[in-house]
């Protein structure tokens, strides 16, 4: 109650508007997927956004933001000329309801946005762990820390750990999308982007497995979609020095994290560019305070 009267707050006082007015630096935001709401029930609301709502959060950052894609931002960095008033919309695990909700509104209203992809989810689409019930019944922030210290964020590891059954099985819009629903949707408007081969937690694989994982993710994709691609997004936002010398290593030139604030102009490490992840429940003073740039650091999402 007292985050949400905190926001209303800095809402009432015109605080987002005068940072999106005078602050330098684009934002980059991560979501996750978008659903209608009878899709929702006993799933992670953190990550499953309604469709309402973001069509919601999508007519607001129109009418405040430059909506730009994740290759126009990059050349404006890289030109050192101003980022104000930029924002880019990236979708990470390459969802169904990504692909049936989400990008018919980002289409209607002629906005580009990149999507991460799994390709090992892409090739046999199954229920990624934390969209398994049992598994999301039991996961505190103590044992999902130790399921990505101990089991690698590996879902069948996970599901062993906890004895529980693994559970390939969801509703339709929360199962990954089939490589033939990704390229049924291509176009220039939309970046295909990495998000490894198996979406396991990189810094805690060997050199050997984290290499495989970059590049053979890199290799699949482009296979599949004709382009491999050059942006990767960390899974679980988890990276560190050798994670990103090894995507680079791999032919990435641009590397997302989920550490929360804006891309500025001096901001030359690319392979750890910042982003600000949108839970699914967030409230509207809250998003506008968030796209803004303005996040109260205790309530920050967190993105798989």
């Amino acid at each position: 109650m007292l985050t949400s009267v905190v926001y209303e707050a800095v809402r009432l006082l015109r605080l987002p508007a005068l940072l999106r007015r005078w602050t330098e630096g684009a934002v980059i935001l991560c979501y996750h997927n978008v659903i209608p709401p009878e899709a929702l029930a006993g799933r992670d609301a953190a990550l499953h956004m309604e469709r309402d709502v973001f069509e919601r959060q999508l007519a607001w950052l129109r009418r405040h933001f430059d909506l730009v894609s994740l290759e126009v931002l990059l050349d404006r960095l890289r030109s050192g000329v101003s980022l104000r008033g930029l924002m880019c919309l990236t979708f990470d695990d390459g969802y169904v309801g990504f692909f049936r909700w989400a990008l018919p509104a980002l289409r209607a209203q002629k906005v580009p946005a990149a999507v991460f992809l799994v390709a090992d989810a892409a090739d046999r689409p199954a229920a990624f762990w934390w969209d398994q019930p049992a598994l999301a019944a039991r996961a505190t922030d103590e044992r999902r820390a130790r399921w990505l210290a101990e089991c690698q964020g590996d879902g069948g590891r996970i599901a062993l750990m906890e004895g529980v059954p693994a559970d390939s099985v969801a509703p339709s819009d929360l199962m990954p999308a089939s490589w033939e629903m990704i390229r049924s949707h291509a176009a220039p408007d939309l970046t295909f982007g990495a998000h490894t081969s198996s979406h396991r937690a990189l810094p805690t694989l060997d050199a050997s497995d984290l290499a495989n994982e970059l590049d053979d993710c890199a290799r699949r994709i482009g296979i599949q979609t004709g382009t491999r691609p050059r942006a990767l997004a960390y899974p679980y936002g988890a990276w560190n020095p050798a994670v990103r010398d090894a995507a680079r290593a791999a032919g990435y030139e641009v590397g997302l994290t989920l550490n929360a604030g804006r891309v500025r102009a001096r901001d030359r490490d690319e392979l750890a560019l910042r982003r600000i992840n949108v839970p699914g429940r967030i409230s509207p003073a809250a998003f506008e305070a968030w796209a803004s740039g303005l996040l109260l650091p205790a309530l920050r999402g967190r993105g798989r």
